[in-house]
């Protein structure tokens, strides 16, 4: 048996960045239309042997793209329905609600994966739905059928943990974009991964990958030009585009870079600040980070699909106050030893750009 899992194409909620989950049910936007429709193009020269969704809009509707020109039935099951975090999926900030609730439900002695929020359902609930599911797939269809299930992400992400690819621990960091495809094979009753998480079937918007490539090319300065005016050109580009697109902080040592020897041995704070980005692009959360030029290490090409690498080696990561600290390095001024070491860092990026040098990154 050959199964399509497919997260529903983008919702109106999607869109407007609305936790869905079993409260608000929005229909397709018109991207996720057009998804769709890519969605039904892939498909179309497949038999499909049966469909089935959750009873949710943006899965049933994406769901129907493939349905309707088949003349077969969608199957509508509860069970392929999102997680429902109860009370908690109404905070702004669902995750961080949900960890809080969490901590307090550990300290009380509950198993993380059995603490239940009020009105909705636990780890493990949610998990034993999407297991039985499964479960009746394989006594209700014969071994060379092929069915297509069209869920929500973390139904899907749950799936992985469900047929032993991912361990529990694992699961929930598979990246489901929407309208994604994952094949799934049931061979001797055990089942394997043929693909995750595909989008080849979708159009990659190509003007953010040149905003991206043109930002990236301007050459870096570390004093005029740095992370900080580069990426937030491009975030200025990604939102004019329509994309959702978030700063993201870290802070790095200057001693842990690929700098020689002579550079580092100068007087300097060794301590800063990294800024990047995180843009939402078909449902993905991707890093961007546009800092180097082409004729750098550790430079970026982009296709709109996978993270960028940091352009630093990263210290830790930064939460609290990101908007405060990029103010106060976008109005940062240099002097003394800093803007010594800094200009022989500039100079030492120019060395290597009048000689096309990539050096090896230290990392590998």
């Amino acid at each position: 048996m050959k199964v399509y899992l497919i997260r529903h194409a983008e919702s109106i909620g999607n869109a407007r960045g609305i936790h869905q989950g079993h409260t608000n049910d929005f229909s397709l936007s018109e991207l996720g239309r057009k998804q769709a429709d890519f969605l039904k193009k892939e498909f179309e020269d497949l038999k499909i042997d049966a469909i089935y969704s959750s009873d949710f809009k943006r899965a049933k509707e994406t769901a129907e793209f493939l349905s309707k020109p088949r003349n077969l039935i969608n199957v509508v099951d509860k069970r392929l329905r999102e997680r429902n975090f109860g009370l908690i999926g109404e905070e702004k900030d669902l995750m961080k609600a949900w960890d809080n609730f969490l901590k307090q439900q550990v300290k009380k002695g509950i198993n993380a994966r059995e603490a239940t929020p009020p009105y909705g359902e636990s780890d493990k609930d949610h998990f034993d739905r999407v297991n039985s599911f499964f479960e009746d797939l394989k006594k209700n269809h014969q071994k060379d059928s092929i069915i297509v299930v069209v869920a929500h992400a973390g139904t899907n992400k749950v799936a992985f943990g469900v047929i032993d690819h991912f361990p529990l621990s694992q699961m929930y960091k598979t990246p489901q974009g929407n309208a994604c495809i994952n094949e799934l094979i049931l061979k001797d009753d055990k089942w394997e991964v043929k693909s995750i998480n595909s989008m080849k079937h979708l159009k990659v918007d190509p003007d953010i990958i040149r905003d991206f490539t043109t930002v990236r090319d301007e050459p870096l300065d570390v004093i005029k030009n740095r992370c900080w005016e580069k990426n937030l050109r491009l975030k200025n580009n990604f939102e004019n585009k329509g994309y959702k697109t978030k700063y993201k902080l870290c802070y790095f040592n200057w001693s842990e870079q690929n700098l020689p020897e002579e550079i580092l041995s100068l007087p300097h704070n060794d301590s800063d600040y990294h800024l990047f980005l995180e843009i939402k692009v078909d449902g993905l959360k991707l890093i961007v980070d546009a800092s180097n030029d082409y004729l750098l290490p550790k430079y970026n090409s982009w296709d709109a699909r996978s993270n960028c690498d940091l352009c630093v080696i990263p210290k830790e990561f930064i939460e609290e106050d990101v908007e405060k600290i990029i103010m106060e390095k976008l109005n940062e001024n240099y002097s003394g030893n800093q803007l010594v070491f800094l200009n022989k860092v500039n100079s030492f990026f120019e060395g290597l750009r009048r000689n096309n040098i990539i050096l090896a990154d230290k990392t590998k």
